[in-house]
């Protein structure tokens, strides 16, 4: 058992750790001073508005770019949407302001998505798209603050991130929009249960937190009325620009997967969705059932094609992404440090043995394995430093340590 003062000195740590990773600042903006200089670097910035700004005037100006600012099609007021640095910035300038606003800036420590999700084509059979845990994409921010909420979907709401169309880094937008939405919007987690990125990566958005699937896990996406839903989000803006082939198609295998697992036969089936009193299809967009024009016109005018797609997607149409064991030389553990003590281990060749003993040699979890796997999941429930020790067929051991923070 921890004393209290290693247990306050972990805390510490822990908390130290994460307010380096992760922060949120808020600055008045003056029409009439509108150059900001900030004391802490930001890695996306959002607006917020007295009254409705002239949006046809405002711009942002940040690292030497000019950025078009537009509405959040999520927000309930006057907003801009979240705008997300391909590098940290310092100072920014808010140009063609008519009105006083506040600056929300986030920080969100970059990271760089590991290699073993990478893409290529398989064969669909209405199985659920590899996606990217909340767990990897999230490593080093504070996880959500209580437990998830279940809901039994019966509709899958489509949506667009109205960003950028052509950012550096997933990975760090989709960190970014977490940040925002738990420390700057005050919810428990990312507003919706996917996000799927251009190059068609899934991301897992709420997370089940080893108690449920993320998809069954309630969001924050339609209008205050979530019971019943399934959030998916497609970064980028689609009043401006044009869906993306690959995230279509991982769309498209991610809806007939949902709708297989709940028995939900046809998209267009149309019922009553009680918590917003409005006649719903399996597969409808935000704007569906809320005041927005999200998910956009573009991706709104393929909701059609969306509904026949989905409808045949078990017959053999193709994904476009998938996550795969990598060609490693030696075993890997990660992530690392884990945040909720969850790791993956994956290995060259098969092996015998899994042992991993605390800081005192005592033996916490031992497995054999039979099978020829070359990949392996496992958990640890106690914070603290641990050793992982492989075992191979030819008896050779190979050992990590870990930290579960």
């Amino acid at each position: 058992m921890k004393t209290p003062s290693l247990l306050f000195c972990f805390t510490f740590l822990s908390l130290l750790v994460q307010a380096q990773n992760q922060y949120v600042l808020t600055r008045a903006i003056d029409p009439k001073a509108p150059k900001v200089t900030l004391l802490r670097p930001i890695t996306s910035a959002a607006f917020r508005f007295d009254a409705q700004p002239n949006w046809a005037n405002l711009r942002l100006i940040a690292n030497g770019d000019t950025i078009v600012l537009r509405p959040d099609p999520h927000a309930e007021t006057p907003q801009s949407q979240l705008v997300i640095f391909k590098q940290a910035v310092g100072l920014l300038e808010l140009s063609g302001a008519d009105t006083p606003a506040v600056l929300a800036g986030v920080y969100a420590k970059p990271m760089a998505l590991p290699t073993y999700y990478r893409q290529f084509r398989v064969a669909a059979d209405c199985e659920k798209p590899p996606v990217v845990p909340a767990s990897v994409w999230r490593a080093g921010l504070t996880p959500p603050k209580e437990l998830p909420t279940a809901t039994v979907v019966r509709f899958v709401i489509v949506h667009h991130e109205a960003g950028s169309n052509s950012p550096s880094n997933f990975t760090n937008v989709v960190r970014n929009i977490y940040v925002f939405h738990t420390q700057t919007n005050g919810w428990n987690d990312v507003g919706y249960n996917f996000l799927v990125a251009q190059d068609g990566t899934v991301f897992e958005g709420r997370d089940g937190q080893g108690r449920m699937d993320g998809d069954n896990v309630q969001g924050a996406h339609f209008c205050g009325f979530n019971a019943g839903t399934m959030g998916i989000c497609l970064l980028g803006n689609y009043m401006t620009a044009q869906p993306t082939a690959p995230a279509l198609a991982v769309l498209t295998k991610l809806v007939a997967w949902k709708m297989k697992k709940e028995n939900l036969v046809d998209p267009t089936s149309r019922s009553l969705h009680a918590p917003s009193n409005k006649n719903l299809a399996v597969l409808s967009a935000h704007r569906d059932g809320c005041a927005t024009d999200c998910p956009g016109d573009n991706l709104y005018a393929l909701l059609g094609q969306l509904h026949t797609d989905v409808a045949n997607a078990c017959d053999g149409i193709q994904a476009i992404v998938t996550a795969v064991s990598p060609a490693v030389s030696s075993p890997i553990v990660y992530p690392n440090p884990s945040p909720d003590g969850s790791f993956t281990l994956d290995v060259p060749q098969p092996i015998r043995r899994l042992q991993v003993v605390d800081v005192l040699g005592r033996v916490v979890k031992s497995e054999e394995f039979a099978n020829a796997a070359l990949r392996f999941g496992f958990r640890l429930t106690t914070p603290g430093f641990f050793k992982i020790i492989v075992t191979d067929q030819q008896q050779a051991q190979w050992s990590q340590t870990v930290w579960v923070r």
